[in-house]
């Protein structure tokens, strides 16, 4: 979204800000968060003409869908000796949503020209076939997530590493049974992440399984680790059996971990990630769709499954293996 102040003097006063975020909306967010006078919104494909006003703390939401199919423009009305947000105008007739329809906006003639070769470079690339799926691969939750699983094996087999995850969120779409193609690649994976490996001490890795275990969290994908819970335990203890490459969870023991640099910055509420030593962290400079595509030419045809790599099951008396303390 775009938005503009309509005042030449500077605002001391008015705070903004820009969230791409998960696990709660944007509406629920300012709500726990009073002082920001505006947010925009994004990441969750949803979008509204005109901008939703928290009635607690005022707070004015905007956010424009997705896929590119509309653009956000509102004009912020800022008083310019106190710097308070006084309101809004919406320059377009339909509220602050440009709907961008191919009818409405046609291609300008000099610039489609110019781009033509390039886009057909393009098509080119993104139409070679660089696997086969036997199956169609969805996605679904941590436990039936079949992209997932795929992806996480191909980040784990790259490196012959131990374990490695991956946050939902990071994979954007499904792949069809047949041919699969580098777009297909792309539409999964479509953010470039660079992979990390992660010196990982099995108390860290527990940490993680835990914060995804937590509350609501819908989980993560996963390779390399078996791992068992129930969630009527309490937070921080939900895992009931934890196993890497087979063998028992060792919390003392360092593993060979892969992830991607997102989740290493923090995000997705892996904020403690940030903790490990720079001495135990590789940037390795291939991304995640260099590791997906290699391990398709290796493996084709592809059909991965659901196994034990995420299973609830309540009731499950925990291992003693686990019954330790860590630092949740």
């Amino acid at each position: 979204g775009a938005a503009e102040t309509e005042t030449a003097g500077e605002a001391q006063g008015s705070y903004g800000a820009n969230y791409s975020y998960g696990g709660m909306n944007l509406m629920e967010l300012v709500n726990l968060v009073p002082g920001i006078d505006f947010a925009v919104g994004g990441h969750t494909h949803r979008g509204y003409q005109q901008p939703w006003i928290d009635p607690v703390n005022h707070t004015l939401c905007f956010e424009s869908y997705g896929n590119g199919s509309s653009l956000g423009h509102a004009i912020l009305k800022i008083d310019r000796q106190s710097g308070t947000l006084l309101g809004y105008d919406t320059p377009a007739a339909r509220g602050t949503l440009v709907t961008l329809f191919q009818d409405e906006f046609w291609p300008d003639e000099e610039i489609a020209e110019l781009l033509d070769p390039w886009q057909a470079m393009v098509d080119t690339e993104m139409d070679m076939v660089v696997g086969q799926a036997g199956i169609n691969i969805g996605r679904g939750d941590a436990g039936s997530n079949l992209v997932g699983n795929l992806v996480t094996d191909a980040m784990r087999e790259y490196f012959e590493a131990d374990f490695s995850f991956s946050n939902l969120g990071g994979l954007r779409a499904n792949i069809s049974a047949g041919p699969i193609t580098a777009r297909d690649v792309f539409s999964v994976l479509p953010f470039g992440n660079e992979l990390m490996l992660v010196e990982m001490e099995g108390t860290m890795i527990r940490r993680l399984v835990e914060r995804k275990l937590r509350g609501t969290s819908n989980g993560m994908v996963v390779s390399g680790a078996e791992i068992t819970f129930d969630n009527s335990r309490p937070d921080w203890d939900r895992v009931v059996s934890l196993s890497i490459g087979g063998e028992d969870w060792d919390p003392d023991r360092l593993y060979k971990a892969v992830c991607t640099s997102f989740l290493m910055e923090g995000n997705s509420g892996f904020d403690f990630l940030t903790t490990i030593p720079a001495d135990q962290v590789m940037p390795t400079g291939v991304i995640t769709a260099d590791a997906l595509e290699r391990y398709l030419q290796l493996n084709s045809p592809v059909a991965p499954r659901i196994d034990n790599r995420w299973v609830e099951r309540p009731g499950q008396p925990q291992a003693a293996y686990l019954q330790v303390q860590y630092l949740p």
